[in-house]
């Protein structure tokens, strides 16, 4: 589930069915829309900023993304924000720790706005 603006739940998009992973870690990033290549290089303008875009983007480089949500930022000044507010919405997903090793190598600048890490 996430968070919207106008309060409503929303059902979680997309989650890897499967044994529990204990290698797998949560990540809590800070959503960049004009830095994050998955939003810049996206097609489709209706999907650019979806969990199944980010997904997506990381699985055609060869990086297992386990599950991901969006969920608000709760800024004051979030009444004044749209969906491409760099500060507005956060990226939580679950990843290997091999793979967010190869992600970090890929698109080093993510560990700058990361939040929190999670062991599970």
């Amino acid at each position: 589930m996430r968070d919207s603006l106008n309060g409503k739940v929303v059902l979680l998009s997309y989650i890897e069915k499967g044994e529990q992973n204990r290698e797998a870690i949560w990540i809590t990033y800070d959503r960049r829309p004009g830095v994050d290549p998955w939003i810049r290089e996206a097609a489709d303008r209706e999907t650019k900023y979806s969990e199944g875009n980010f997904i997506k983007y990381w699985k055609e480089r060869d990086i297992r993304i386990l599950g991901a949500i969006t969920t608000y930022d709760d800024c004051q000044c979030g009444k004044h924000k749209t969906m491409s507010s760099p500060d507005m919405f956060l990226i939580h997903f679950k990843i290997f720790l091999d793979d967010w090793g190869k992600l970090k190598e890929i698109y080093p600048e993510i560990q700058g706005y990361i939040r929190e890490v999670k062991l599970k």
